[in-house]
């Protein structure tokens, strides 16, 4: 009968080891051991993070930190979903020069420069013996060890914003009737350097000043990270978003600005992983108003002559102010519709794009330049104003030209007594009235210095009865030749100018050169033979036509 009795109580002794032991691998099933061999954390023994001066707590030794658990664990590392810590140690803390009034684990960073406990509910105290100069960890149902183990849960929500790393496991404790912490660390959850090395540089708005008008905060950072807006009176991780994949972000403060946010001298922006991998910048907040470039976006096309006039070794400045003029764009103050001008507002304009940038695009080519303004009052532009540049190669092709006349109804043409070259007495408008002196145009927009080329054909001069008569040019060399349907070149040159008018030096006044005519100036004449069909003793009206080609390579 006692031996049963025994035996009785040994089954049930099992049986609570086996629940005991059953809630701790329950728990356990949830929660993933932080890694503390890889470089990125690392123990620092007694590493005390602060404490009263008027607190000479002298402790002689602390408990020994063993395996720590935390769940929201990926790779080995704490994240922003982490929300429970299980701390294992074991053994006592001791002091010899002070007492402790309430001694507990903790889990703690340093926010805001002070070092604050992240539980979100109080860790269960120890036990505090021996006149107050020893705490003793609580029991939880751990048999046949030493091992204690603790559960602290915490928000690690805001990790690498508000919660900077490291952040420590260890112990916080402070004397009877004190308000002055001593928190203690034995392990760092440190940043991973590697990672935050190859972290893009988190900017603001282009490493200017911000304007206390703003509405948006527009920088750029790692793409995929949480970019969180910071300051004085800004409420804590209201102002969030996410690099977009080409490392760009955009914070709205909605209906608020800086200003009516707070007085704030300067506001912060910092990126973050989920690890708590973390990079700032800051900018200062100007008590200014923001300027709006219209419109926002534009095309400007330039001629070769404008681009060596206006961009080619010019400075970043002047290029800006060039093609604002030539984009028609127009800059307004926030609150005011009147565009501001350079005399009376002090506007100029910029970019970051340099003539040498520009000079890598071909003729026909083009790019985009980000434009922006600012003006005497230190106002600037909170979005750039984006132009796109086409360099033209230019455009080779006739101007005005005229018709030939030669001879006219109240001063006919005589019949020669032998071969004469007749330069035409002048051009005929297209209704057929007197225009002069005859003139070819050639317009000619492309580089100084581009080659052009000059030929003509003709159709024979005709009375409408078979009879006809020929052109002639004459290079003004001595040499003639007869047009007709095939190519005649007449000159080449090159463009010095937009306007060419080749005819400008030929001979128009109605001379004559009998015989050969070696001796013609340069143009183009009617060739007028003895035996000139002039209708009969009545007078004869011939016509034909002229096509002219222009080219930019030989015929």
């Amino acid at each position: 009968m006692k031996v049963k009795k025994v035996l009785e109580q040994l089954v049930l002794l099992l049986a609570f080891m086996g629940l005991a032991t059953g809630m701790q691998v329950a728990r356990a099933d949830t929660l993933t051991p932080i890694t503390t061999d890889s470089g990125v954390y690392g123990r620092n023994t007694d590493f005390v993070l602060a404490k009263g001066d008027s607190v000479p707590f002298g402790t002689s030794s602390y408990p020994n930190i063993g395996d720590v658990s935390a769940d929201g664990v990926v790779n080995g590392r704490i994240t922003n979903k982490t929300t429970q810590f299980k701390i294992m140690y074991d053994g006592t803390a001791t002091t010899t020069k002070g007492k402790y009034g309430t001694f507990y684990t903790d889990v703690i960073a340093m926010v805001d420069g002070k070092p604050k406990s992240l539980a979100t509910s109080t860790p269960t105290p120890w036990t505090i013996t021996n006149s107050g100069q020893t705490a003793t960890p609580p029991t939880t149902g751990f048999i046949f060890t030493n091992t204690v183990a603790t559960t602290i849960n915490v928000d690690l929500s805001q990790l690498g914003t508000k919660i900077p790393l490291p952040i420590y496991i260890g112990f916080s404790y402070v004397a009877p009737s004190s308000t002055e912490w001593v928190h203690y660390g034995d392990m760092a959850l440190t940043a991973a350097s590697d990672a935050v090395s190859k972290m893009a540089d988190v900017t603001i708005n282009k490493g200017a000043d911000l304007p206390s008008a703003s509405t948006t905060i527009t920088g750029t950072g790692e793409s995929g990270t949480t970019v969180t807006l910071s300051g004085e009176s800004i409420p804590d991780n209201k102002y969030t978003t996410t690099v977009d994949a080409n490392g760009n972000y955009s914070i709205s403060l909605g209906a608020a600005t800086l200003k009516s946010l707070g007085n704030m001298s300067s506001v912060k922006v910092t990126e973050s992983n989920q690890f708590g991998d973390a990079k700032s910048a800051t900018a200062n907040v100007s008590d200014s108003l923001p300027l709006t470039i219209s419109p926002a976006t534009s095309t400007v096309s330039v001629t070769p002559d404008e681009w060596t006039d206006h961009i080619t070794g010019k400075s970043s400045a002047d290029i800006a102010d060039w093609l604002a003029e030539q984009a028609g764009l127009t800059v307004t103050k926030q609150g005011d519709p009147t565009a501001l001008t350079k005399t009376k507002d002090g506007l100029v304009f910029n970019t970051s794009t340099t003539a040498d940038t520009l000079s890598s695009v071909m003729a026909g080519g083009n790019t985009s330049v980000a434009i922006n303004a600012k003006d005497s009052a230190g106002d600037t532009s909170t979005s750039d104003a984006t132009t796109n540049v086409l360099r033209s190669a230019g455009q080779l092709q006739f101007g005005t030209y005229t018709s030939l006349e030669f001879g006219s109804k109240s001063r006919p043409l005589p019949i020669p007594n032998q071969s004469t070259l007749i330069a035409p007495n002048g051009s005929l408008n297209t209704d057929g009235s007197d225009a002069g002196a005859y003139s070819v145009h050639i317009s000619d927009t492309r580089a100084k210095g581009s080659p052009w080329y000059l030929a003509v054909q003709a159709t024979p001069l005709t009375d409408g009865s078979d009879h006809t008569l020929s052109l002639v040019y004459a290079d003004g060399e001595g040499h003639n030749q007869t047009l007709d349907d095939s190519l005649v070149k007449i000159m080449s040159g090159t463009r010095s100018s937009d306007d060419t008018n080749v005819a400008s030096d030929w001979e128009h006044s109605g001379q004559q050169y009998p015989g050969n005519a070696s001796d013609a100036p340069a143009g183009i004449y009617l060739q007028a033979q003895p035996n000139i069909y002039a209708g009969g003793g009545q007078t004869a009206n011939y016509s034909g036509n002229m096509t002219w080609w222009l080219n930019n390579t030989p015929y």
